[in-house]
This record gives structure tokens, C-alpha cells and sequence, in this order.
């Protein structure tokens, strides 16, 4: 064989070796591709994803320092949070620095496509590799190489391979970041319906508080959280505090209900004070809004440092627990009304069916009165002319004055029925009175049988006794009836307590006594006429009903009381909202 031919086939063979080189290159970087696409599929952390990706891009291309950068949002250009580091020493991390310093690893991402850059410190050096990871059109953050060989080596081949690899990187890493997003989301709405069946459980205030702290220090665990509901009767608001003092956050929800919309708090927002008096830095108020306009109240986080209201939609998810708090307010305060309305329906409907009673019991008296008085009077006329035939036979007189005594008790019993029956539909017009100055008069009627009796007069609010106006002599035989009342439940002494006070507008009497007290099963019938269990005619309770009503309050027995028996009776301020101090 001669010697061209022998060359020949050396250089056949060498070319042969080349191309199996070649193609088991190939077929190593099929198979890196596959296990990339692997692992980008089944990773759900970018950290292991990232090391599996540098370690692969060195079967391309060694290095001896390696570090990979992703943007924080969308939009920003700036590379903040370091993903991974690996070999970097001292001296490479302040080339990398210098590199970012002087705008060339902003304007090598410009490329799109892997970019070889040379070495700031040795020109003829190690240079660098920038890898850009691109998903969807948008870079989403680099890798950058420090290159054993000079980057400018590479082929195209290597070149497309890290393309490729840095390609299925870059999808991985947007997937693994929506991935994060739905997961973040899920776990948010998971919270917020967790808070939603909490609030439904109970229309309580407090444990609506409860129910959102819990879910708060789960969240976002702040320092200091408050919760003020308005009152539907334009009294103070309610307050609950967790971590703090009611009074410095009372300001600062004050100032949320005010705006109407979500306040940021801080030293510079004139809360300053409020905000050092609970140990805080910054707060954020939300107003519990109904509708347009109309706040029900409002919901305060506070946190003592750092960035614990800047985590990711911690203002959004605030602001969702801010509805669903309004929400079950109002359904609270729906419920209340609905109470409330029960309750005025419930009293109403008692008081006309006591009317009822009362206006036909009155039309029954009136009628019987008339009819009794008549013959009543002939019979005692009768007797009183016999008195002055028989005046000199003691045994006689002594008959007929029995007979004029029992005359007398019957024309009694006409005289209650005739009051009872005349009582007017309107409430007269009468002069101010104290009520405390009422009650004084009727005291001093009765004082002998207090003193006989042994009963102490205990007095509660008479110096700041409310003013009223009315009928004061109708009202004056209500409390005298009362008193005398609690005089008969006392026969062995104890003690009459008078109480004067004002609540929500109206003038409140109350006369208590330590007698036996009064049946359960008496409460409903003690205001009925002639419903009586120890003596009289059983008119005093019922004749006293109808006077409260005509002066627009009203009159009832307090329930529940372990002894003794009190009744309240209620009447309208002569001027409501007035001073009511002694004049």
C-alpha cells in the first residue's frame, strides 16, 4: 500500500473519530437536555432547579465561578436577590460588582442570547459568560459563568446547546413562579374563607374579634391590633383592643372613620403620639363600609418595626377582611333592629291588650257605679234618719251604725269604680316637677305608718332628679298606690327603697321593698283590675298602668329578683338631654 494511501486512510480515520466525537457530544447533550426538561418539570423550588442547571451548562462550557440572578416583579430591572453563588471568591465578587457598576451586564442582557465578556481586571484572562434566561419574550433573570477557556471559543453548537438549556431553565422558573402565585392565592382565599365561616358562626361582636384576630396573628401576627363598631344610637363607639390601650387607638380609628377610606398612620400623619403610646411605628386603618357612605366602623393593624404590612397583598387580603368584618357588623346590627323591633312589638301589643282590658273593665265599673250609687244613697239617708228616731236606744244605734259603716265601704268601692272609670284619654297639661319632689310628698303622707311600722326610707338620686311634667296629681296617687303597696308587703318592718334616675331619655322611679315579693305566675295579672291576694279592690296597680300610659311611659314589675318586690315606673324628661341638676 503506498504512502498516499496510508495518509489517506489515517485522515479518513482521524475525520471518522471526529465525527464519532461529535456525535457522542451530541448524544451527551441530548441526554443533558432530557434530564433538564426532567427536572424543569418536576421542580417546584428554584434553588435545586438552578444547581442542576449550572452544573449542566459546565458539561458545555467549564467554569470555576458561577452565579445566577432573578428580578424580584416584573418591571423591575434591577437583579436584587442573589439565587445562587457558587466558587466565588472575594476578588470575583467584586468584579461581578464592577461588571454591574459600569452597565455591562445591563447591556449585555440587551442581546438576548448567551454574551461573552472579557475580564475588567485581565483583559487576556478567564473572561465571563452571561447567560440570559428568557420566558415568553421577558427575562426573568441571568446566569453568568466565569470561563476556564476564553468565552470567544465556544462554537455555535455550544452556544445553542446553553441557549436551549437556559431556555428550559427560564420556562421552569416562570412556571415554578405561577406555580407559587396560584398556591399563594389559594392559601389566601382558603384564609379568607376560613375568616368568612367564623364571622357566620355568631353575630357577636366580640367574637367577631376573635375570629379576625385569629386569622390576623396567623397572617401577619401584628403587635397591636383594634376593632371600633358604631353604635346605630350614636353613642361611643365599641372597642376591642388586642396589645394595646383602648384609649390611643380609639384616636386613630376615630381619624379612619372620619376619612371614610384606608388610612397608612404614621409620625408624619399626625399619629405619631397615638402610635408611641402603643408601641408601634406605622399602622394601617380600614373603615367597615355599608353601601355608599355609610361606615359601620373601622379595623386597625399596627406593627412596632420592619416592613410587616409591605409582605406581598397583605393590603389586599387586609382590605377583603375589612369587607367580610362589615359584613357580618351589619348583619349584627340587622339583628339588633330586628330584636329591637320584636321587642317594641311584643311591649305594644301588651299594652293594648291591657287597654283593651282596661277600657272595657271601665265602661263594665262605670255602668255598675251609676247603678249602685243610686239605691246606695236612698239606704243611707234611710239609715241616718233611723240613727235620729232611735237616738235613745243605745242597742239600736249600735246596729245601725255597723249598717252605716258597711254603707260607707260599699260607697268606697263605688268612689274607686267611678275614679277608675272617669280616667281621661289625655294626658293633662301640668306644670315641671321634680320627680324626687314628688316622691317627697307622698312620703310625708304616709310618714306616721312608716314610723308606726318600722320602715327605713332609703333614697337613692334625689339630688340629681330628673324633671317631668304631667298631671302631678294623677301621677302622685301612682306612687302613693306603690308605696302603700310596699307598705302592706311589709307589716313587720324593713326597708322602701326609692330610686330616681335617667336613662336613654326618660325619667325612672323605682320602688322596691323587702316583703315576700311577688309570684312568678302573678307578674302578667298584678296590672289587671280587681286581681288582688291580700286585701283592697285590686284597682291601685291597674288605675296606676293607665296614668304612665297616658303620659307616654309606662309601669311594670322588675323580674327576677331573688327577694322583695320592685316596680319601675318610667315617664318622658320634661326636656330631654337637659342638666337634670338640682335647681
Amino acid at each position: 500500500m503506498s504512502e498516499a494511501r496510508v495518509r489517506e486512510l489515517e485522515r479518513l480515520l482521524e475525520e471518522s473519530e471526529r465525527e464519532r466525537s461529535s456525535l457522542l457530544d451530541a448524544v451527551r447533550d441530548t441526554l443533558h437536555l432530557q434530564r433538564m426538561a426532567e427536572e424543569a418539570g418536576t421542580s417546584s423550588e428554584p434553588s435545586p432547579l438552578l444547581l442542576s442547571f449550572v452544573k449542566a451548562l459546565g458539561r458545555i462550557v467549564p467554569w470555576t465561578a458561577a452565579e445566577v440572578r432573578l428580578r424580584e416583579s416584573a418591571g423591575d430591572r434591577k437583579f436584587a436577590r442573589t439565587a445562587l453563588r457558587e466558587g466565588c471568591e472575594r476578588d470575583l465578587e467584586a468584579e461581578i460588582r464592577e461588571l454591574d457598576e459600569e452597565g455591562v451586564l445591563e447591556w449585555a442582557l440587551e442581546t438576548v442570547k448567551p454574551t461573552s465578556l472579557p475580564s475588567l481586571g485581565d483583559p487576556k484572562g478567564p473572561g465571563w459568560l452571561l447567560v440570559p434566561l428568557m420566558a415568553q419574550g421577558s427575562d426573568i433573570g441571568f446566569a453568568l459563568l466565569r470561563t476556564i477557556p476564553p468565552p470567544d471559543s465556544l462554537t455555535d453548537h455550544h452556544l445553542e446547546m446553553i441557549r436551549l438549556l437556559a431556555s428550559l431553565t427560564a420556562v421552569a422558573l416562570d412556571n415554578i413562579a405561577h406555580i407559587g402565585e396560584i398556591r399563594q392565592g389559594y392559601m389566601e382565599l382558603r384564609s379568607l374563607h376560613d375568616v368568612a365561616a367564623s364571622l357566620g358562626k355568631s353575630l357577636d361582636p366580640e367574637y367577631m374579634f376573635d375570629a379576625v384576630l385569629g386569622a390576623l396573628r396567623e397572617r401577619l401576627a401584628p403587635p397591636v391590633v383594634a376593632l371600633g363598631i358604631l353604635r346605630a344610637s350614636g353613642e361611643p363607639m365599641r372597642l376591642m383592643t388586642h396589645g394595646a390601650e383602648a384609649e390611643p387607638c380609639l384616636g386613630m380609628l376615630s381619624r379612619v372613620v372620619s376619612a371614610g377610606r384606608i388610612q397608612r398612620l404614621d409620625s408624619s400623619l399626625g399619629s405619631g403620639r397615638d402610635l408611641e403610646r402603643v408601641g408601634c411605628k406605622r399602622a394601617l386603618g380600614f373603615p367597615l363600609m355599608r353601601g355608599e357612605g355609610d361606615c359601620l366602623g373601622a379595623l386597625l393593624v399596627a406593627e412596632s418595626g420592619g416592613n410587616l404590612l409591605d409582605a406581598p397583598d397583605a393590603m389586599e387580603w387586609l382590605d377583603a377582611v375589612s369587607h367580610l368584618l362589615a359584613a357580618a357588623v351589619e348583619n349584627a346590627r340587622l339583628f339588633e333592629d330586628v330584636v329591637a323591633a320584636n321587642s317594641r312589638m311584643s311591649d305594644l301589643q301588651s299594652r293594648m291588650i291591657q287597654a283593651g282590658r282596661l277600657a272595657g273593665i271601665g265602661h263594665l265599673a262605670s255602668g255598675i257605679a251609676h247603678e249602685i250609687n243610686n239605691p246606695l244613697q236612698v239606704i243611707l239617708g234611710r239609715v241616718q234618719i233611723l240613727q235620729v228616731r232611735n237616738a235613745e236606744q243605745p242597742e239600736v244605734l249600735a246596729d245601725l251604725g255597723r249598717v252605716e259603716t258597711e254603707i260607707m265601704r260599699i260607697a268606697h268601692i263605688v268612689r274607686g269604680l267611678q275614679n277608675f272609670s272617669r280616667q281621661e284619654e289625655g294626658e293633662k297639661e301640668g306644670k315641671p316637677s321634680r320627680l324626687s319632689t314628688l316622691t317627697e310628698s307622698v312620703l310625708e303622707l304616709i310618714g306616721y305608718r312608716l314610723h308606726r311600722q318600722g320602715i327605713e326610707v332609703v333614697r337613692i338620686g334625689f339630688e340629681d332628679s330628673p324633671l317631668i311634667r304631667g298631671d302631678l296629681d294623677q301621677l302622685r296617687h301612682v306612687v302613693l298606690n306603690l308605696c302603700l303597696n310596699a307598705l302592706q308587703a311589709m307589716p313587720q318592718g324593713g326597708t322602701l327603697t326609692l330610686e330616681t334616675t335617667v336613662r336613654e331619655d326618660q325619667a325612672v322611679l323605682e320602688v322596691g321593698d323587702t316583703g315576700p315579693g311577688i309570684a312568678t305566675q302573678d307578674l302578667e295579672r298584678i296590672f289587671d283590675p280587681f286581681f288582688a291576694r291580700s286585701g283592697g279592690m285590686g284597682l291601685g296597680l291597674a288605675i296606676g298602668f293607665a296614668v304612665a300610659q297616658r303620659h307616654g311611659g309606662s309601669l311594670h314589675a322588675v323580674p327576677g329578683l331573688a327577694t322583695g318586690a320592685k316596680f319601675r315606673l318610667i315617664l318622658p324628661l320634661q326636656n330631654p338631654g337637659s342638666d337634670f341638676s338640682p335647681g
